[in-house]
């Protein structure tokens, strides 16, 4: 079990090609890198915002399901799309000014959007500490100096999701 970090480009896509694009850990693992991040400052405290539920919009896990062969019903279809574009905002919401990246965005495992912005923040936070020259120095954690090195390419494309 563990959490997979998709780097997006600008405009909501998967990014592809060369370079860390995609960062896997294991669920342990991320807990201690939470906690290292937390010590640098680069981490916020925010509470997790709700999803909608599907029956708010009148919806069953069996309207998901339906035959191949047949047509969804049109009430059904623009209901589902009303639904997946509020779950979606919720999934991408981010504070104004951030102060960092709100832990609860790194540990679901839905696909929270990490902003640049809320990258940036905690860069700044972890370059700015007394102890960060010492974090990536050659024989420290390796975990650590990819995490780090992940941050900071994704800060240069769209953030990136954590599943």
């Amino acid at each position: 079990m563990g959490h997979q970090m998709y780097i997006q480009t600008a405009d909501g896509q998967v990014a592809s090609g060369t370079g860390n694009t995609f960062y896997f850990t294991h669920w342990a693992t991320l807990a201690l890198t939470v906690e290292t991040m937390a010590r640098f400052g680069m981490v916020t405290e925010l509470p997790c915002p709700s999803v909608p539920e599907m029956s708010s919009y009148g919806l069953t896990v069996q309207d998901l399901e339906f035959p191949s062969r047949t047509l969804p019903d049109p009430e059904i279809v623009r209901r589902l799309t009303e639904f997946q574009s509020a779950y979606q905002t919720v999934l991408d919401t981010a504070e104004a000014t951030p102060d960092g990246i709100p832990s609860y965005k790194l540990v679901n495992e839905v696909g929270f959007l990490v902003t640049t912005a809320e990258i940036s923040a905690a860069l700044a936070s972890y370059e700015g500490h007394p102890d960060a020259n010492n974090a990536e120095r050659p024989g420290s954690d390796p975990t650590w100096r990819i995490w780090v090195a992940f941050l900071r390419h994704a800060r240069t494309q769209g953030g990136f999701r954590a599943y």
